[in-house]
């Protein structure tokens, strides 16, 4: 069986997408490479978000605490936390020839043409990307389903199963072609 280059999922729920991607890491780290995203949480309120990459390292990309000319709802956005950071972590990751985890496209990511112009030049590269994209991001989603080799799946609840075994395969796949090819 074959599978698609890139593998993008949407997902609703936070703490799916986040259980997900905490297996996801666990479980295949060796081979990925790319950055995550974070709530910033304190006294059980969320103050904001950052991004890290897979080796640690974080910037803050999203706080009630900074100020910045550009906002997502109630959060000023720092938008070298995207386009400098973020950024070269996906070169970085291009470069090593590791599979790419981009976590996540959704609201905040997507008011900077740079981060989305770096996605697609990921998902255009030779190594495989998976996408996690907010499944409000309805106009990117759509693009993005278009691509050649590129599959989407609505993750949910109740299909989280389904979803995790398909990934799995994905990954299975990959890991032997990179292997077969390195």
């Amino acid at each position: 069986m074959t599978h698609t280059k890139n593998l993008i999922l949407s997902v609703n729920s936070q703490n799916l997408k986040t259980f997900f991607i905490k297996k996801i890491i666990s479980n295949y780290k060796y081979w990925l490479a790319g950055v995550i995203t974070r709530e910033i949480r304190n006294n059980g309120q969320r103050e904001g978000y950052e991004i890290r990459t897979l080796e640690g390292e974080k910037s803050v990309l999203a706080s009630v605490k900074i100020l910045s000319d550009i906002s997502f709802n109630k959060y000023a956005v720092n938008r070298s936390a995207l386009e400098d950071f973020a950024l070269r972590a996906i070169k970085i990751a291009i470069e090593k020839e590791k599979i790419i985890l981009i976590d996540e496209v959704g609201g905040i990511t997507l008011l900077s043409d740079k981060f989305i112009e770096q996605v697609r030049l990921a998902l255009s590269s030779r190594m495989p990307v998976l996408l996690v994209v907010r499944s409000g991001a309805r106009t990117f989603l759509d693009t993005l389903s278009s691509m050649s080799e590129t599959k989407v799946y609505n993750m949910e609840k109740d299909n989280y199963s389904e979803i995790e075994k398909k990934t799995d395969e994905w990954f299975e796949f990959w890991i032997k072609r990179i292997n077969h090819d390195g």
